[in-house]
């Protein structure tokens, strides 16, 4: 998807909700190109601040020079890129908060950022008590709890009753009782300082039904595996290295998108069972899989799967090619002419976003692919190659082809 932004669009749901926002805006030969997460809350202030009559200075100019502008020639420059769960999850692993040049938004919001009240200081807190969870859930802005490295397990009941995000991102530790009342919470928990996770505590979160992050977790046993498989949002489980093929296995049960992006390798074995995942997959941190492992992963029959690979045989593009949902192969930097036939026959997205080259044979089959295309990285195309993608029929780079490739004409 890709939609103007606008308050009446942003601002229907939670404050908290998380959106990829585009910036495409070119001014004195300097060009703003990139994505960042924002909230809902966020989008609705960038729209608000659109609509003033005050300038800003431009970002990021050579030397010395700088200008202003109105802020209401920004109006175009900003467009929702996604709202997915897995596309959102997927950029956090793979990039963070943003990629690209972004700096326009900071620059858009930094006003009303100053605006707040410097005298109010918000205290970090250290360990979490039952009284600053109520003051938590009385007022979000008093307290600053995602610093804290412990918490009381009655404090964990409390927390429990707030409707929205919870980023407990520096929690070391976790009882048992603590994760069974967590578990009732309704919407976004994100508990990455975790490293370990009893089973008996895998099991109670197990029951949580949004998204579920627990990226700081570098061992995972097969029982944990087991339970964690049982839920039903999005997973988190990025900080993971290593995975044992009983444990890839359970979590092939998994029903929501997972992220195992921290896998630095796959077995055959492993891949085999993931395929059977019925979510998004996001394998982000391998960087090379064989030609089974390509074979097993081309049935998974999830929306989306991310690979960061960054070598692939002939063989493996040719089998990754029948994934029926949208392939994410980012870590490619160049691509043969006999991978890109193969990957014309792709049924969903492709981004290739690595890519910085396309030769005319490769530019002639990527535009007998009908899904959307992404390939940012790429600078100049010969009259050739942009000849034959202004024919492809799903956008490239979020625009019209034959705009986009008259754009790269070189």
């Amino acid at each position: 998807m890709s939609k103007q932004i606008s308050k009446e669009m942003a601002g229907q749901g939670a404050p908290g909700d998380e959106f990829i926002v585009r910036v495409n805006f070119e001014y004195c030969e300097v060009i703003y190109s990139g994505y960042q997460i924002l909230t809902r809350e966020l989008i609705v202030e960038l729209c608000e601040q659109l609509e003033t009559d005050r300038q800003i200075v431009t970002p990021n100019m050579p030397g010395e020079w700088w200008e202003e502008f109105d802020v209401s020639d920004l109006k175009g420059a900003f467009t929702i890129h996604s709202d997915r769960a897995e596309d959102i999850e997927a950029m956090r692993i793979l990039f963070g908060k943003a990629v690209g040049n972004t700096d326009l938004i900071e620059s858009v919001l930094t006003e009303c950022w100053y605006e707040e009240d410097e005298d109010e200081e918000v205290a970090s807190i250290d360990h979490i008590t039952p009284e600053i969870a109520e003051r938590f859930l009385e007022d979000q802005e008093s307290v600053n709890i995602r610093e804290a490295t412990s918490m009381d397990d009655a404090a964990a009941e409390v927390l429990s009753k707030l409707k929205g995000d919870l980023r407990l991102v520096n929690l070391t530790e976790l009882s048992d009782a603590a994760a069974e009342a967590l578990s009732k919470h309704e919407g976004y928990l994100a508990l990455d300082g975790l490293t370990f996770l009893t089973d008996a505590a895998a099991e109670s979160l197990s029951k949580h039904e949004e998204y579920l992050l627990l990226s700081g977790l570098t061992s995972l046993s097969d029982a944990a595996a087991e339970s964690l498989s049982k839920h039903e949002g999005l997973l988190g489980l990025s900080g993971l290295t290593s995975l044992s093929d009983a444990a890839a296995e359970s979590l092939s049960k998994h029903e929501g998108h997972l992220s195992l992006s921290g896998l630095t390798t796959l077995t055959d074995a492993a891949a085999e069972s993931l395929s059977k995942l019925k979510g998004g997959l996001s394998l982000s941190g391998l960087t090379t899989i064989s030609d089974a492992a390509a074979e097993s992963l081309s049935r998974h029959d999830g929306e989306c799967l991310y690979l960061s690979v960054t070598t692939l045989t002939d063989t493996a593009v040719e089998w990754l090619s029948k994934h029926k949902g949208n392939l994410y192969l980012d870590g490619l930097t160049t691509l043969t002419d006999a991978a890109a036939e193969s990957l014309s026959k792709l049924k969903g997205f492709l981004s290739l976003n690595r890519l910085t080259t396309l030769s005319d044979a490769a530019a002639e089959s990527l535009s007998k692919h009908k899904g959307g295309l992404d390939i940012w990285a790429v600078e100049e195309l010969s009259e050739t190659a942009a000849d034959s993608l202004s024919k492809h029929k799903g956008e490239i780079c979020d625009q019209d082809p034959a705009e986009w490739a008259d754009s790269m004409r070189g």
